[in-house]
């Protein structure tokens, strides 16, 4: 769970969320610590960041196209 992963990355849950909604940037150490708590390999979760960073800037160019 959050609460779990917030924990284990010794930060509080408040925080996690600034992380994962791109308000706060996540360590190198961050995403190390995530990847063994959820079994997850450190280069899966940098592809995942990947795509959804990709997705996010289609979607604001093509809300941009729509103005």
């Amino acid at each position: 769970t959050k609460n779990q992963l917030a924990d284990s990355l010794g930060i509080a849950r408040s925080n996690l969320l600034r992380r994962f909604n791109g308000e706060v940037p996540w360590t190198v150490d961050e995403v190390e610590a995530a990847a063994t708590v959820t079994g997850i390999s450190f280069w899966d979760l940098m592809d995942r960041a990947k795509q959804r960073a990709t997705q996010t800037q289609t979607q604001t160019t093509l809300k941009e196209q729509t103005k």
